[in-house]
């Protein structure tokens, strides 16, 4: 192992620090706000002895009484046992980003707001694969297969058919155009 002290160049976020007890093996220790690192936008470097909330790096997020906005779908409530790392909590779905493919903001029994399945009533209503259990009541959207197959079309390679030519022919799920059929998807002629 090259050590930092020996042209070792320590990652963004770290600096050359051997004596340091969080030094990893090459000698690089996280890099404090004190010491010249630059807090997010919406953190400050906090010098003092206030450990709460405080990230490796010493900055604390700026709490929505102290100038961070909340999102338009959450409210300032510092009491909140739902609030987030600036004070803010949801109080509306609309708006609330959910990342993952197939979900959709939810309330739960609790009154809280979080991710989960998003419903439907047919497969379009899916971001990708099929909606499941949608006959009398509503359903959850759900990949097909453990993959994610878009209802306009259909997905390449093996889940398209055995060489990528052939497949189950469907009107939302996976389609291919003909082919060598059913098979096990196995190049082995």
């Amino acid at each position: 192992m090259t050590p930092c002290t020996a042209g070792y160049d320590c990652s963004s976020g770290y600096l050359c620090a051997p004596t340091r007890t969080d030094a990893d093996t090459h000698g690089c220790a996280t890099q404090s706000c004190t010491e010249g690192y630059t807090c997010p936008s919406d953190a400050l470097c906090e010098s003092g002895s206030n450990t709460s909330n405080k990230d490796d790096h010493g900055c604390i997020p700026i709490l929505c009484t102290e100038g961070y906005v909340c999102p338009s779908y959450a409210s300032c409530d510092l009491t909140s046992s739902t609030r987030d790392k600036h004070g803010c909590t949801v109080i509306t779905c609309t708006g609330f980003p959910c990342s993952s493919v197939n979900q959709a903001c939810q309330r739960d029994t609790f009154g809280r707001y979080a991710c989960g399945p998003k419903p439907c009533a047919t497969d379009g209503d899916c971001d990708c694969g099929v909606c499941v259990g949608a006959a009398a009541t509503k359903g959850s959207c759900a990949g097909r297969l453990n993959v994610c197959v878009n209802s306009s079309g259909g997905a390449p390679g093996a889940a398209g058919g055995g060489l990528g030519g052939g497949g189950a022919v469907g009107s939302g799920g996976v389609s291919g155009s003909g082919g060598r059929g059913v098979d096990s998807g196995i190049d082995g002629g």
